[in-house]
């Protein structure tokens, strides 16, 4: 029978990305909103799945949807919503992928 691969000095590689996320949040009771940038870390689990958590400034925290109380008037009832990345101009797009920006006619 073989030893584990552990045993034989072979380990197994994970992948780990990182990514910068910003949330806005909303309460429903007094409709204050504000943003947070968490920064996002997926990792393989071993087992075919991905295992995501959330960080800021150091610190594990749990997603941003559970548990949020607001900042104003520290009731739950807050909405969490994931802010879509901000897009770059056309005009940089096409630039980088090496095609020339068109030029508006009046």
């Amino acid at each position: 029978m073989d030893p584990p691969a552990r045993a034989r000095g072979v380990c197994a590689v994970r992948e780990i990305m990182l990514a910068d996320e910003r949330w806005r949040f909303v309460c429903t009771n007094c409709s204050f909103a504000w943003d947070e940038e968490f920064v996002v870390r997926t990792a393989d689990d071993g087992h075919g799945g991905a295992c995501v958590t959330y960080w800021r400034n150091g610190v594990q925290l749990m997603s941003p949807w559970t548990e949020v109380l607001c900042q104003d008037c520290h009731r739950s009832g807050v909405r969490a919503i994931a802010r879509p990345a901000a897009r770059e101009p056309a005009r940089e797009r096409g630039a980088r992928a090496g095609r020339r920006p068109r030029s508006r006619r009046p």
